[in-house]
């Protein structure tokens, strides 16, 4: 395992680490925000920022795929996905108390619309900070391949890729998204617990994504994706059953921990097993598959939640009254 990587690619995983930091604080009061605001007033925004970040991971993969070889591909997106999740370490953890800074320093309430702007205008700030090692960045001088850009050579190998994110992205848009309102409602834990809640996770996976690359020294890498992304299904179920709040706390970290660990190593398999051409087309199919699987079921989940508002997707899919 080596962590020599090129100036270039230290220039994106800084960039990386910033856009994470960024995305810790959106992710965290998006849904607060917008009961709080409204769905329609804030719509054009919510757009605007997740095209933007279509963008950067369909290009990300391929970026950093073409900067490396066949040694050192595994550590370095291992060594990605530990930064973005340590950024959300640490943007889960201070972004938890920017809307009770404000609130003490305004005297307006924590929950107040003015308090979660003022956190996602911090979100804001880190991602204009991470465009400036973007700035710095410059092409390979690989030649590129010919041929039209929309083209796929080896279209099995990435339909056999795409197919699992699907079923991946169907199953997270039901429960992820409802994660922190879902614990706000069902525990009363206010905006810095939350952050604090989330900050664990997020740390707890980034050491287990740097320890990724000795498992896949010894089982392979699908084998690895597989053992640990099996491993956290049980702790999704105890999430909708655990009385406690500290059950429920125990079955995050583990989870997100061993879910999301397997993410680089997936991806970086996916990079290897496709001609450098299909690279930059594999990653935007696979982002489309995710939001699409991830879309579809979060409008499928509204039913669900409609008949039991307070409750854990999974707990209330059984007939009867809730």
């Amino acid at each position: 395992m080596t962590w020599r990587f090129s100036r270039q690619l230290w220039l994106y995983l800084a960039s990386a680490f910033t856009f994470g930091l960024s995305q810790a604080f959106a992710a965290l009061f998006l849904n607060f925000y917008l009961r709080a605001l409204g769905l329609g007033a804030a719509l054009a925004g919510a757009l605007v920022q997740g095209a933007g970040a279509a963008l950067l991971s369909v290009s990300g993969s391929p970026f950093m795929a073409n900067h490396s070889d066949e040694s050192t591909r595994v550590t370095l997106f291992s060594v990605q996905s530990a930064l973005m999740t340590g950024a959300g370490f640490l943007g889960n953890l201070l972004g938890g108390r920017v809307p009770g800074a404000y609130a003490a320093a305004t005297g307006t309430a924590p929950d107040s619309l003015e308090a979660l702007r003022a956190a996602l205008l911090v979100s804001a700030a880190f991602q204009i900070a991470g465009l400036l090692p973007v700035l710095l960045l410059h092409p390979s001088g690989k030649p590129r391949p010919g041929g039209r850009s929309l083209a796929v050579r080896d279209r099995l190998t990435m339909i056999r890729l795409v197919a699992p994110n699907v079923l991946v992205g169907l199953g997270a848009g039901a429960t992820i998204p409802f994660l922190n309102a879902f614990i706000e409602g069902k525990f009363g834990v206010d905006y810095a617990g939350l952050g604090t809640l989330f900050a664990w996770m997020s740390l707890a996976t980034a050491a287990t994504a740097l320890l990724q690359p000795l498992l896949v020294r010894r089982l392979g890498q699908l084998t690895a994706v597989l053992v640990v992304q099996a491993a956290s299904l049980p702790f999704l179920a105890v999430l909708g059953y655990a009385p406690q709040f500290w059950m429920v706390s125990a079955a995050l970290l583990t989870r997100g921990a061993l879910m999301n660990a397997a993410g680089p190593v997936y991806t970086a398999y996916a990079m290897s097993a496709l001609p450098e051409e299909d690279r930059p087309m594999s990653s935007g199919v696979n982002l489309i598959a995710w939001d699409a699987g991830w879309a579809v079921s979060s409008l499928m989940s509204r039913v669900v939640r409609g008949r039991c508002p307070s409750a854990w997707p999974s707990t209330c899919c059984s007939p009867g009254p809730c």
